[in-house]
């Protein structure tokens, strides 16, 4: 558990990003672009896809939890571009409940981040003296998704402990 959390709290909080993980990653979406004044272009959807290894590791290096990829789907009769947040899910979901939240929704902020960066030519991850940890961008606004959508304290971020697996496509 990390801080003064409850496990029931991150048990539920678990339970509604997995069962409603796109509606959260609109959520998230909105509120990065509301940050960075930017204006995502509508005629592209943005797609969460859980993934089985053996899928994910066709885009991306297999030891990660997540990535994006970029593509054109039929939606509706019409060819739409999409661009696909992919998780390695198993890796993401073999996990106690507050890794999981805290993972998952960095690997949220950091894969919206890349289309940001894709989209608008700005860089705001991978940054190199970011050492493999979230840029100070990056940070700021997985705060506010995690306080402003999910109700967590800001100071949730500064107990997590970071492990060698807690990254998502660095």
């Amino acid at each position: 558990m990390i801080g003064l959390i409850s496990q029931a709290t991150w048990t539920a909080i678990r339970r509604r990003l997995s069962q409603s993980l796109d509606e959260y990653a609109g959520r998230f979406l909105d509120l990065i672009m509301l940050h960075l004044e930017w204006s995502y272009d509508d005629k592209y959807k943005v797609r969460v896809r859980r993934l089985k290894p053996e899928e994910f590791a066709k885009h991306h290096p297999i030891d990660r939890l997540a990535g994006e990829i970029e593509a054109i789907e039929n939606i509706e009769g019409r060819r739409i571009p999409v661009h696909h947040i992919e998780l390695n899910w198993n890796k993401i979901v073999d996990a106690k409940d507050d890794q999981f939240v805290i993972e998952l929704t960095l690997c949220l902020v950091h894969e919206i981040l890349e289309i940001y960066q894709k989209k608008s030519g700005k860089r705001v991850i991978h940054l190199p003296e970011d050492n493999d940890r979230p840029s100070k961008i990056e940070r700021v606004l997985w705060v506010r998704c995690l306080t402003k959508i999910l109700g967590l304290p800001a100071n949730i971020v500064d107990q997590y402990g970071w492990s060698s697996g807690s990254k998502s496509s660095q």
